[in-house]
C-alpha cells in the first residue's frame, strides 16, 4: 500500500491513503470474503461492459451502413463514367465522320475548280 502511494503510475500524481487502500481492496478478495458485495460491483462492471458491447455494435452497424452506401454510390459513379465515356467516344465518332464528310467536299470542290 506504501508503494502505490509513494510510487504512482507514469502520468498521475500520489495517491492517498484512502485512495491506496480503494485500490489494494478491490484488486484482492478480501471484500468478499468479509462479507461486502464485491459481487454487485462486478455486476454493475458487466452491464456497463455490456452496454458499451452494445454502443459498439451500433456504431459498427452504422459504419457497415454506411460503408454499403458508400459503395453504392461508387457503383452509381462508376456507371455515370462509363455512360459518359461512351457518349464522349460516340461524340467523336460523329466528328470524325463530319470532319470526313468534309474533306470529301473539300476534296470534290478543288477538283471541279482545276
Amino acid at each position: 500500500m506504501e508503494d502505490i502511494m509513494t510510487h504512482p503510475a507514469e502520468g498521475q500524481q500520489p495517491k492517498n491513503p484512502a485512495e491506496a487502500v480503494a485500490e489494494v481492496l478491490t484488486s484482492t478478495k478480501f471484500l468478499e470474503n468479509v462479507g461486502i458485495q464485491q459481487k454487485a460491483i462486478k455486476r454493475r462492471k458487466k452491464s456497463v461492459d455490456d452496454a458499451r458491447v452494445q454502443q459498439l455494435e451500433a456504431q459498427l452497424e452504422f459504419e457497415k451502413q454506411g460503408a454499403a452506401l458508400v459503395r453504392d454510390e461508387l457503383e452509381e459513379l462508376k456507371k455515370k463514367v462509363a455512360e459518359s465515356e461512351e457518349a464522349r467516344a460516340k461524340d467523336i465518332e460523329k466528328w470524325e465522320k463530319g470532319a470526313e464528310e468534309t474533306n470529301l467536299l473539300l476534296r470534290r470542290l478543288l477538283i471541279l475548280k482545276d
